[in-house]
């Protein structure tokens, strides 16, 4: 076996697999990478795999090197992780599908009209096992594809083949295995750009479902949930911080009060991001009614900055202004606020 400063005289190719190849002298004829060996050694630290079998030895190369790790990682490999996870999404979308219409998911029905209000949920192990199977299933297909390719280049056997490509999916790259010929480097670039870009999709949509799974519980709890005087309060409450100089008519809360307090109590919207959208209806509002209409468009038109009501006149408006009867004589507020 070579020791480590002989190898200056000849090609790492020759190595035992287990050596990394150092050059102690990359201006050494002999010794310098070929362009195959760069887009492997680029290919390997972008995906954070690492094999150890290129490592840059002088400092200029070094030096390089790090900035590659950066600009690799952040910017070119995520851009193409990115645009694989985008191929791969159709896929993986139609076998959900399929899987959704083999074993349907069961619909409910709140108020009895015919209409589908949501699906109730799955059990965990269901749920995940659903969304997950059709990616996980790619990438074990993709593996054992890439491990009977790596045969045509490599001297290895099938199951040392498949064990090479799941470490280096999983990007842990041991380095035990090494890859001697052109051949087997440009396929080993292209798997470890297609095999780390589907690990890190199947990462992305694992924290993705298990968000979804949240606010869907949460969004079932709410929708089974019986009104009770907590849940009237708290609605209430963001109901009036939303738009606190509203006078109230003492009835309680408007249909679109209430859908907004229940997304922002369930986080599906944010209390910031209301609020802007209320001070822009005002703004727009210019004849100061509490509605938006062709009014309001005319003035703008005819007399741009013109407005009626300022926002020490919205005191002034209340839900109880406008009232219609519906049917047996029971009456119900109608919205003139804006909501």
């Amino acid at each position: 076996m070579l020791g480590p400063y002989a190898r200056a005289s000849t090609c790492s190719l020759a190595l035992p697999p287990v050596r990394p190849q150092v050059c102690d002298d990359l201006s050494a004829t002999d010794c310098k990478w070929t362009f195959t060996d760069s887009v492997y050694f680029c290919t390997v630290t972008m995906s954070t795999v690492g094999y150890g079998d290129l490592s840059p030895t002088k400092p200029g190369t070094k030096v390089f090197t790090f900035v590659w790790i950066i600009i690799g990682i952040v910017v070119v490999f995520s851009a193409i992780a990115s645009t694989i996870g985008h191929l791969i999404h159709p896929l993986t979308k139609a076998g959900r599908d399929l899987i959704d219409q083999v074993f349907p998911r069961t619909p409910v029905d709140l108020n009895g009209d015919g209409t589908i209000d949501y699906y109730a949920p799955r059990a965990a192990w269901i749920y995940y096992l659903k969304n997950l199977a059709p990616l996980f299933l790619l990438v074990i297909i993709m593996q054992l594809s890439c491990a009977g390719v790596f045969l045509a280049f490599e001297e290895w056997s099938y199951g040392d083949a498949v064990w090479h490509c799941l470490v280096t999916a999983t990007t842990v790259g041991y380095g035990d295995m090494s890859i001697a010929t052109d051949g087997g480097k440009w396929w080993a670039t292209l798997h470890i750009i297609i095999s780390v870009s589907l690990l890190g999709d199947l990462i992305s949509t694992v924290e993705e479902l298990r968000g979804e799974r949240k606010e869907l519980l949460a969004k079932v709890g709410q929708l089974n949930r019986k009104l009770d005087k907590p849940l009237l309060d708290g609605l209430m409450k963001c109901a009036v911080d939303l738009r606190p100089e509203l006078t109230r008519d003492g009835q309680g809360l408007t249909e679109l009060e209430f859908v907004l307090a229940m997304l922002i109590e369930l986080g599906v919207v944010e209390r910031g991001m209301v609020t802007p959208f209320l001070a822009q209806f005002r703004a727009l509002d210019v004849d100061g009614t509490g509605r938006l209409g062709q009014a309001d468009l005319d003035m703008s038109v005819s007399h741009p900055g013109a407005r009626k009501a300022t926002s020490n006149d919205l005191g002034s408006r209340s839900l109880g202004s406008a009232r219609k009867v519906v049917g047996g004589g029971s009456s119900k507020v109608a919205p003139t606020s804006g909501q």
